[in-house]
């Protein structure tokens, strides 16, 4: 019998007391713990939880997983009209020469920068380093909305006109129910990962949805999964999550809200979106970022095995064991080998779909005397139903 789902903490202590849990399950800083138990009630981070539950140990956060009616901050952002940018490669400096992210350095331009399209002022995001599965990885450059920034109506590089486009051709998957403002159902996207047949279909064959109604249509399947790779593609060109959830929310059965970062991990939360989907008894789709480590076809001349691992980060110490390294793999495997082609080892790629987990068992370290003694190595894993559930994403816009 499948465990109820675990509602999140609503009071301080509650978050604090979740937040050690998770220290000790992801075997991560008690630190980033409380971030993590912060987000999953609701909140930006733990500074805005204890800011809002300061005064009473029983207040209910405005969390846009639990109550569907709540606004989320993200609406509340929308409200005041701001329309947050994606990444550029290009800008104009104030005598209309066009500069590059990859060559421009500070200065160069007659500063302050605009964008090339709607002349709102930009900077310049410098290029810099950054630790990445244990070892250095270069940013590239880029230019950016200052703070508090909006591009003009219409604008290409605005987050907002692009998730118009998506919601215009993508077959119902991607509503608007109000001016710049649009909602994305995660329901369609599991009913099309797992053939198109809803568990628990209403009577009528037809589910709820805020006052609207859908049927489910096993033809239009793939380009359910094409628009939701496109969104996928979007998110990796903005900044962070919060970027494009002001504009497009996602809702999963009975019109719970999802927020993005429950839904889109990038690598350095890949231990995070294993507790999620370990911990959780009703699984949405996920999207998980990552860089390929290495592609395997026809594996012991099987032509339906065929597998891409992601890069794994740096083991961490066992909360319980000192001596024991815990780490996580992510593999991806294809039933046709033609479907990982024109995807090579360093590519960035975002993958959408029904994670399965396993929590592994120690083994001895491949090498004695190093730092851990012992390795658990937890496994996520997804077998692919389509080819467009990976996403080969660049992180700017040209």
């Amino acid at each position: 019998m499948s465990k109820p789902p675990a509602l999140p903490p609503t009071t301080l202590r509650g978050i604090k007391l979740k937040a050690k849990t998770l220290s000790r399950e992801l075997n991560i800083p008690h630190s980033e713990a409380l971030e993590i138990a912060s987000r999953l009630s609701g909140y930006q981070k733990f500074q805005h939880a204890r800011r809002a539950l300061k005064s009473s140990s029983d207040v209910m956060p405005p969390s846009p997983k639990i109550d569907p009616e709540q606004n989320s901050p993200a609406e509340n952002s929308r409200a005041k009209g701001a329309r947050m940018g994606i990444k550029m490669n290009t800008a104009n400096d104030q005598n209309g020469v066009e500069w590059n992210a990859d060559t421009y350095q500070k200065g160069m331009g007659a500063e302050p920068l605009k964008c090339s399209h709607c002349c709102t002022a930009v900077t310049f995001n410098i290029p810099h380093t950054r630790e990445m599965y244990d070892k250095p990885v270069l940013v590239p450059g880029y230019f950016r909305l200052l703070p508090k920034g909006a591009h003009a109506a219409n604008c290409p590089f605005g987050v907002d006109d692009e998730v118009n486009k998506l919601a215009k051709s993508s077959e119902g998957l991607i509503e608007s129910i109000q001016q710049d403002k649009y909602r994305m159902r995660l329901v369609m996207i599991k009913e099309a990962l797992e053939g198109g047949t809803p568990k628990n279909p209403e009577p009528s064959g037809t589910r709820a949805q805020t006052g609207r109604t859908y049927t489910s249509n096993p033809g239009l399947l793939p380009a359910y999964i094409n628009s939701a790779s496109r969104a996928l593609k979007l998110r990796a060109m903005c900044e962070s999550n919060r970027d494009i959830e002001q504009h497009l929310e996602l809702i999963f059965e009975g019109n719970v809200k999802v927020s993005w970062d429950q839904f889109y991990f990038e690598s350095a939360r890949h231990m995070e979106a294993y507790h999620a989907i370990s911990q959780n008894s009703t699984q949405h789709p996920i999207a998980l970022e990552g860089q390929v480590k290495s592609i395997r076809t026809e594996l012991k001349g099987d032509t339906t095995k065929n597998v891409m691992n992601l890069q794994m980060n740096p083991f961490r110490i066992d909360g319980d064991d000192a001596n024991n390294g815990i780490g996580l793999e992510v593999s991806v495997w294809a039933p046709q080998g033609a479907w990982l082609r024109g995807i090579n080892p360093g590519d960035e790629v975002v993958v959408l779909g029904m994670w399965k987990c396993n929590p592994g068992s120690a083994s001895p370290a491949p090498i004695q005397g190093g730092r851990f003694m012992t390795l658990t190595k937890r496994r996520l894993s997804l077998s692919l139903v389509l080819k467009a559930q990976i996403t080969k994403v660049e992180s700017v816009l040209t």
